[in-house]
């Protein structure tokens, strides 16, 4: 069976693919198709809302590297608890929140909210030690 931060690593991988459609259809439509179906050898320059859309999914994958090692080593020494269910809630529910103030640019808000994410890592975590 699951436990609840699995669960949450399962959503926070739904949340990846989704930025990662978001930013194909955005480069498909601002840049055109046959650019975004290149080998894309010569980049273009990213900027205004596409720029924040990749910066949103590069910041996601960063994110998931500090989230999921730690859902999973829980996962295999059988520890789940109020405070690591709480703490994989709150990632996920940061970064949900995280991606959208990001890509529509509401600048110091997304900041906080990354922090919140960041918060729900280290409850996790704390239950390691």
């Amino acid at each position: 069976m699951m436990t609840l931060e699995l669960w949450m690593l399962a959503g926070s991988v739904l949340l990846l693919f989704v930025l990662i459609m978001i930013q194909q259809l955005h480069t498909d439509v601002t840049i055109g198709a046959k650019y975004a179906l290149s080998n894309r050898e010569v980049p273009k320059p990213i900027t205004g809302l596409s720029g924040r859309i990749d910066r949103t999914l590069a910041n996601h994958k960063e994110n998931l590297l500090l989230f999921a090692p730690i859902v999973l080593i829980l996962a295999t020494v059988g520890i789940s608890t109020g405070v690591t269910r709480n703490g994989a809630i709150l990632f996920l529910a940061a970064r949900i929140v995280h991606a959208l103030s990001y890509i529509f640019g509401l600048i110091p808000f997304r900041s906080v909210v990354w922090m919140l994410g960041i918060v729900g890592i280290g409850m996790m975590a704390s239950a390691l030690f």
